[in-house]
């Protein structure tokens, strides 16, 4: 018989890192909990929990869950990481008899 791998609980030190890796993307990335919550199916209670109860551990199925919805949550978020300072770039039209020269 095959052990059922995917339902069984993460050792406390991975769920612990598990744990600080979404603490970390969802500040990085300007994530809510409810945003998580809509995209992961998860109750908001549960990632309450998570997030807040130390001891408090999740399953590999709720992580890799959590692997797939993620990534999908962060490119729809299309949050900028890197702050950058607004700049103007000297925009050069064509004039028109540069067109015209280029058609002939």
């Amino acid at each position: 018989m095959v052990p059922n791998t995917i339902n069984r609980m993460a050792s406390a030190p991975a769920a612990a890192r598990n744990v600080a890796r979404l603490r970390l993307l969802m500040s990085l990335f300007r994530l809510e909990q409810a945003d998580v919550v809509k995209a992961s199916g998860y109750s908001k209670a549960f990632l309450s929990r998570l997030l807040n109860e130390e001891g408090f551990k999740a399953s590999d199925r709720f992580w890799l869950a959590m692997n797939a919805c993620l990534a999908g949550l962060i490119q729809s978020k299309a949050v900028q990481v890197f702050e950058v300072t607004p700049t103007s770039l000297p925009v050069e039209f064509p004039s028109a008899t540069s067109s015209a020269e280029m058609s002939a």
